[in-house]
């Protein structure tokens, strides 16, 4: 990751470089820095996960219209909201 610190500084997070930062930008807390980049791999998905895409596909438009509906109906200090 790239960060830009409290005190301004540019610095590279990762495994190897302010290995502590990057743990921390990671989920160790906040208040850090500014990431401003972010370097990360892409792996294939296999034929198993297909289905759940086409089962998505499929099915967003209702899950979407049944979101709104919820909504709606919410009180209005519901976070949905």
């Amino acid at each position: 990751m790239d960060v830009v610190t409290a005190d301004a500084r540019h610095v590279r997070a990762s495994n190897d470089e302010n290995a502590d930062l990057f743990w921390a930008l990671r989920g160790g807390g906040g208040n850090f820095g500014v990431v401003t980049g972010i370097d990360y791999t892409l792996y294939p998905v296999g034929p198993r996960s297909s289905w759940r895409r086409r089962l998505a596909g499929q099915r967003g438009p209702g899950v979407i219209e049944l979101y709104r509906t919820l909504a709606e109906e919410a009180p209005p200090n519901s976070p949905s909201r």
